[in-house]
């Protein structure tokens, strides 16, 4: 009696903790092939602050692509979404390679997200950079992180590894 008593505290206090964030996936890579491409006018967005904090410009286009269509996320299509709950979303976006875990406050503003692409293209200052002090490395793999607090801004960093023969090295370049 007393396992039980014990075992539906736990329960109950497990199933409160679990009901205070929703979580919604939304798998990007069907709508890209639906739907026709169109330029997003940066005005028209909610989160214009979310798309401003990082230059776009040395970003390759999916990767601006992806960030806009977290930029015109409207949390109040989610099916989760009740206007009388004060709650977090917590939205995924997927795409290949590229991946973005969106938090959206009840209101439908980005508080904060966290974005990782595997192999993209690193912006030509950067590969510049790393060919001159690398010579005769190749650059094998990439992987672009941004870090982004509503409070704080973004902080992009790009590991890359370098393969010279059968040598590895694993460079951090924090922007």
């Amino acid at each position: 009696m007393k396992r039980l008593l014990i075992g539906l505290i736990i329960f109950g206090l497990s199933y409160q903790i679990q009901a205070q964030n929703n979580v919604a996936y939304l798998n990007t890579s069907n709508e890209v092939k639906t739907t026709p491409t169109r330029k997003t006018n940066p005005k028209t967005l909610k989160n214009v602050l979310y798309l401003s904090k990082v230059n776009n410009k040395q970003l390759p286009i999916v990767v601006q692509k992806m960030r806009s269509k977290v930029a015109a996320f409207n949390v109040s299509d989610l099916a989760i979404y009740t206007p009388k709950e004060k709650a977090f979303y917590n939205v995924v976006f997927n795409e290949g390679d590229y991946k973005i875990i969106a938090n959206f406050n009840h209101n439908g503003n980005l508080t904060e997200s966290t974005e990782t692409y595997k192999n993209v293209r690193l912006p030509v200052e950067i590969h510049a950079k790393l060919a001159k002090n690398n010579p005769e490395w190749i650059i094998s793999n990439t992987l672009c992180k941004i870090i982004y607090k509503s409070t704080s801004g973004a902080q992009i960093t790009y590991n890359v590894i370098l393969k010279n023969d059968t040598k590895k090295k694993t460079l951090k370049v924090i922007i």
